[in-house]
């Protein structure tokens, strides 16, 4: 591949690529949870616990949040995808036979 243009080297856009809009998507998703469950997570520990102060209950409830999105946000950046695009095989194929011969 060339990224040369009007003698600067342009760099290829990560977002462009399979593994960063996988990425933006884990990270948006993860987001959006943690501040879900930072809005919910008071309100229930409130509940259950009525004598403990409010400014308490939401301090445990958006770093209990935090936690868990964090947790999640890292599982799924590091499990292992099940399905391989068509180019990626293509790709294993000729290495496979580069490497064969």
């Amino acid at each position: 591949m060339q990224y040369r243009q009007h003698g600067k080297q342009k760099k290829p856009n990560p977002i462009g690529t399979a593994q960063g809009r996988s990425t933006l998507i884990a990270l948006l998703g993860c987001a959006i949870l943690g501040m879900v469950l930072s809005r919910i997570l008071p309100f229930l520990i409130g509940k259950l616990q009525p004598k403990m102060p409010p400014a308490e209950a939401e301090e445990i409830g958006v770093l209990v949040a935090l936690g868990i999105s964090g947790i999640v946000l890292v599982i799924s950046l590091l499990r292992s995808k099940k399905g391989v695009s068509p180019l990626r095989k293509q790709l294993l194929k000729e290495q496979e036979k580069s490497d064969g011969s």
